[in-house]
């Protein structure tokens, strides 16, 4: 089981929030640089902005934007 965040807390966040539980994968959270999202987004935690990427160390990194995935 991997652990992912999020990279963007949307529609198409939802949806690839879909596939990552559909694989048996653990939703960390979403990281968002949008102030009026709140502190949770698709019944998981909103961490930060999307910068503060690099303080997740122990988790993969889904950017949906462009569907790249950073391994740490």
């Amino acid at each position: 089981m991997e652990r992912v965040i999020i990279i963007g807390a949307s529609g198409f966040g939802k949806l690839v929030a879909d596939v990552i539980l559909s694989n048996h994968d653990e939703i960390v959270g979403f990281l968002d640089d949008n102030p009026e999202i709140g502190a949770e987004f698709f019944g998981r935690p909103v961490l930060g902005k999307s910068k503060d990427f690099e303080k997740f160390t122990d988790c993969n990194i889904l950017l949906k934007k462009s569907l790249e995935v950073i391994w740490k």
